[in-house]
């Protein structure tokens, strides 16, 4: 799929370079130099990236608004539940918690769904727009207002650009995993020897890792993991 670029020097300041797993996340897993150790499995190589590396994004996947607007509420509604189970501050988890992180793995789910398969715009066959369409200027001021969607015109028809059907789809599919998992029970993980690593997918088993030594797991109960099991 083609980037779509903003205008020479990004004037509009639309987000282009969007984290799959919050910068926040990654920075509990820096060492002294502020780096992470990040193995690419495929060419069996590791690296040393800064949690602001763009190997952790993706390439306006999403719309500006969905960034800062409802994905920005569940990142802000999630780190804050992280940043106390890390202090020690939470050891149960109570429903509105448990939704929370829910929401937060969902988010983190359909991420990561879209950057490996990113939506391309979306052709409305058999429509056709008129010669007074938006410029790209326009277009990028409506995106940065927070204009759910807009089209233009394609080769042959109309078409909505494919990060704003995308930001749509992943606030309407939060929900429904909302709806579908309600009361999913979420346990506190610690291990005594061994460091947890991150995954760059999640869509596999609900885990959250929130530090090298804890993670959230769904449908799990709170407990002290072993060695082996952490390895696991």
């Amino acid at each position: 799929m083609k980037k779509e670029k903003t205008q020479k020097g990004n004037p509009q300041e639309v987000t282009v370079w969007q984290h799959i797993l919050p910068k926040v996340s990654i920075d509990r897993f820096t060492n002294n130099n502020g780096r992470v150790e990040l193995y690419l499995k495929p060419e069996s190589k590791v690296l040393k990236p800064k949690p602001t590396d763009k190997i952790f994004c993706g390439y306006r996947l999403w719309d500006h608004a969905s960034e800062h607007g409802y994905m920005k509420s569940i990142e802000g509604a999630f780190q804050e539940i992280a940043s106390k189970v890390v202090a020690g501050k939470i050891s149960e988890l109570d429903y509105g918690q448990e939704k929370t992180l829910l929401a937060f793995y969902a988010l983190l789910e359909l991420r990561s769904h879209y950057k490996r398969y990113p939506q391309e715009d979306l052709k409305l066959d058999g429509v056709l727009l008129g010669e007074d369409t938006f410029s790209k200027d326009q277009e990028e001021q409506l995106e940065k207002r927070g204009m759910i969607l807009f089209c233009r015109n394609a080769t042959d028809s109309a078409a909505i650009p494919g990060r704003l059907a995308t930001g749509l789809n992943i606030e309407q599919s939060i929900a429904h995993k909302l709806y579908q998992n309600e009361g999913l029970k979420w346990g506190i993980l610690q291990s005594n020897e061994g460091e947890f690593i991150v995954s760059d997918s999640f869509d596999h088993i609900a885990i959250l890792p929130i530090s090298p030594r804890i993670i959230l797991m769904g449908n799990s109960r709170n407990q002290t993991v072993s060695k082996n099991n952490v390895c696991k």
